[in-house]
């Protein structure tokens, strides 16, 4: 296993011949440098899977980790191992542990060379978050006993892993568009569907007005004494007052929109 002596080393090997050592962009001595290895800090994305959406943390400055979560965060140093030299990625007791989060731990094989694509699972029942440019796992290294040949041919900062994600958070998009546009059009559906039946009821409320004046008319056609007909139009009149409302609400009153 390298030490602080040890990496800092490596590096100035990689940088006198590309075949020797590692190499890490944006090496920080002072704030990431360990005793016993290096620790990476988050990246300018992350993809949360319980929302199946890629998130800038560049952007807003943080990645929020709801619980049951779990995200996958490109990590903002890039790293170079040389066939000499593989490594293994770990938890930070202080930063990770203590927050009730938990990353999977992996290898990192000889010949790596790119970002880094950790996940992170948060275990808690609230929701917990990183900064953008917090340290969040530990990388160590290990030196082989004899450069490795086998080469698994993994593209460069695993973009093909990360395309997956990409296209995972594209299909969500659409699937929420698509549910969305169905949501409208039940909307839309129903709307219509109100509109009708109060075009219906103002219809046949209109023909009980029409019909409530013909009758009063007929009354005072048929009845030769004006003050029988007063009367018997005042009787009709108070008896479709009381009738009438209940009537009015059962059938006719018009049924707002959603």
């Amino acid at each position: 296993m390298y030490s602080d002596q040890d990496i800092i080393k490596a590096i100035e090997d990689w940088r006198n011949n590309r075949d020797t050592g590692l190499n890490i962009e944006d090496f920080d001595e002072t704030k990431c440098l360990t005793p016993v290895g290096y620790d990476f800090r988050v990246g300018k994305e992350g993809f949360s899977w319980k929302k199946k959406c890629v998130v800038n943390i560049e952007k807003d400055g943080i990645i929020w980790i709801e619980p049951d979560d779990t995200v996958v965060i490109r990590t903002l140093e890039s790293l170079t191992l040389s066939k000499e030299i593989s490594a293994t990625v770990h938890s930070m007791v202080s930063k990770i542990v203590t927050k009730g989060l938990s990353d999977i731990s992996t290898t990192i094989d000889p010949g790596w060379l790119g970002t880094l694509l950790i996940t992170i699972h948060n275990n808690r029942d609230t929701r917990a978050f990183l900064e953008f440019k917090a340290t969040f796992c530990t990388v160590c290294f290990y030196k082989l006993d004899n450069a490795s040949k086998v080469n698994r041919g993994t593209p460069a900062n695993r973009d093909d892993l990360w395309e997956r994600l990409l296209e995972i958070a594209r299909d969500e998009e659409k699937r929420i568009e698509d549910e969305k546009k169905k949501i409208e059009l039940q909307r839309q559906q129903e709307s219509q569907k109100i509109d009708r039946e109060n075009q219906k009821r103002t219809l046949i409320l209109v023909i009980s007005v029409i019909v409530l004046v013909l009758v009063i008319g007929i009354i005072f056609v048929e009845f030769s004494d004006k003050n029988v007909a007063m009367a018997v139009a005042t009787c009709y009149s108070t008896f479709l007052a009381v009738i009438f409302p209940a009537v009015y609400d059962r059938f006719l009153k018009q049924i707002p929109k959603p």
